[in-house]
């Protein structure tokens, strides 16, 4: 048995929560699925990295002819970047800053791109800053002085005063990101938390400017 203080890196512990798959069997009462369907699913508790997963109907959605599998696989994750977009309310014309360009956060990107909105990045990496810029994202640095400088300009360009919405896509114990966010921000913008990071929000920058900070809940 595990003692509570336990870390719970060392329990067993399912992994997964997005997936595509094959129906094999098909509740009583549920309409809409047939056996042999080709499914997305989500859900942490129940898309699990497994060969057989049991799945409510309201986490499972059919996946259209001629999308395949491998690219089903990421419809969580692509509602989870989603979910952001809509929380954020962002409008045709406007300018975004996404810190953290992992997978949500390059899918976040293009979202934001289809949506009409000009889009800057932010990551410590630079291979995912060039692969943000390939996605449409107009300019792409890491957080170094000269690099939040670069994007401060690229935003002011478009938008004066900064970023009308920043998006908060990485995760980890730092405070830099929201931290960032606050800077690069004009007067009155819209904050969103996607990952897990730390949130010290630096009081005097964020009353200065009133800034609307929101929570994105997963895929909504």
């Amino acid at each position: 048995t595990y003692r509570k203080t336990r870390n719970r890196l060392d329990s067993w512990t399912p992994l997964g929560y997005s997936l595509c798959g094959v129906v094999v069997e098909v509740g009583e009462g549920v309409h809409g699925f047939e056996v042999g369907d080709l499914v997305a699913a989500a859900g942490n508790e129940f898309a699990l990295h497994a060969e057989v997963n049991w799945v409510p109907r309201n986490l499972c959605v059919r996946v259209p002819d001629g999308v395949l599998a491998e690219h089903a696989a990421f419809s969580t994750v692509g509602a989870i970047a989603m979910q952001a977009l809509r929380r954020a309310e962002v409008q045709l014309g406007e300018t975004a800053c996404v810190i953290g360009l992992g997978l949500v956060g390059q899918l976040l990107v293009r979202l934001l791109v289809g949506a009409g909105v000009r889009v800057v990045g932010l990551d410590t990496v630079e291979e995912r800053c060039r692969t943000a810029e390939e996605g449409g994202a107009v300019g792409c640095a890491g957080p170094d002085p000269a690099g939040v400088d670069r994007l401060e300009a690229l935003l002011r360009a478009g938008a004066p005063g900064g970023a009308d919405h920043v998006f908060l896509a990485a995760g980890g114990a730092s405070n830099e990101p929201v931290e960032l966010a606050a800077r690069l921000a004009r007067d009155r913008a819209c904050v969103v938390d996607i990952g897990k990071t730390r949130l010290d929000l630096p009081w005097n920058a964020y009353y200065e400017k009133e800034l609307d900070v929101r929570f994105s809940r997963s895929y909504g």
